[in-house]
């Protein structure tokens, strides 16, 4: 009886530490593949970064500021650089569709950019980067956060992101205004949506307080600039700004929520 009792004991310890090795390996195996999430994510933030910079360039370029063609062309070279980092993502069945749209749609654009009226060209890049955000989306999508990864944030970073995305069509959009001094009333149309949204963005929580005071900043000059009546001439002189002033100020507005994400990539590369 003894015999028995010791054998099914040594069997069940045997069960019970293949059991604890599969579920090691498993965790093993889940941590690995979120970390190659996660340098997928950093890449993605930055690829995000350079689309919406160059749709800024572009629609200065396009409105007579040609002297940015040489960060244009940077900005080419350096999301060169990026996308053959992200092919892995065509491997996998719940990012391969947009990962291949978003190809086909640089591709596109990058062979047509400056051939296309300036808005066409805004056109094409929001979309082109409004794929980028559903392939974001789309990876912190995957089975492979935890509770306390979600905790830590990482569905807040689609958020920021989208953040940043209103503010790079503001930027986009006002420079270009600025750059062809020119105030249609589509553009102000078009304008007044955007802010629209990025008021929305400044009830939003936020950890970060620098993003929130530049981009109130920014909504500022917004109103200031582009949406206020045109009709006392002489008080929108007063608030004139130049092209290169506004981008600058838009684009610090962006770096500092890129700052957040950064935060937030910090905490979630720590172990659970």
């Amino acid at each position: 009886m003894l015999e028995i009792f010791t054998a099914s004991l040594i069997a069940a310890l045997i069960l019970l530490a293949i059991g604890l090795t599969l579920l090691k390996q498993q965790y093993q195996k889940k941590q690995q593949l979120k970390h190659e999430c996660l340098k997928h994510l950093l890449r993605l933030k930055k690829l995000m970064e350079y689309f919406q910079f160059h749709r800024g360039l572009s629609a200065r370029y396009l409105n007579g500021k040609t002297e940015v063609a040489h960060e244009l062309k940077e900005k080419q070279r350096l999301i060169a650089q990026v996308l053959p980092s992200l092919a892995l993502l065509a491997r996998h069945s719940q990012l391969s569709a947009h990962w291949q749209s978003l190809l086909d749609h640089w591709q596109r654009l990058f062979a047509n950019n400056l051939l296309l009226s300036p808005e066409d060209n805004l056109e094409q890049h929001n979309r082109l980067i409004n794929t980028l955000l559903y392939l974001i989306e789309d990876v912190t999508e995957l089975g492979y956060w935890s509770s306390r990864d979600h905790h830590k944030g990482i569905n807040s970073i689609v958020a920021i992101l989208h953040t940043t995305e209103w503010i790079g069509q503001a930027r986009a959009l006002g420079s270009g205004m600025l750059a062809a001094n020119r105030h249609c009333d589509n553009d102000q149309s078009q304008m007044n949506l955007i802010q629209t949204k990025l008021e929305l963005c400044l009830q939003q929580h936020s950890s970060n307080k620098d993003s929130l005071n530049k981009l109130f900043q920014l909504n500022e000059i917004i109103s200031q600039t582009f949406l206020q009546s045109s009709t006392n001439s002489e008080s929108r002189n007063k608030k004139a700004i130049s092209s290169s002033e506004y981008f600058a100020i838009a684009s610090d507005a962006i770096e500092s929520y890129l700052i957040e994400f950064d935060t937030i990539m910090g905490r979630l590369r720590q172990p659970n």
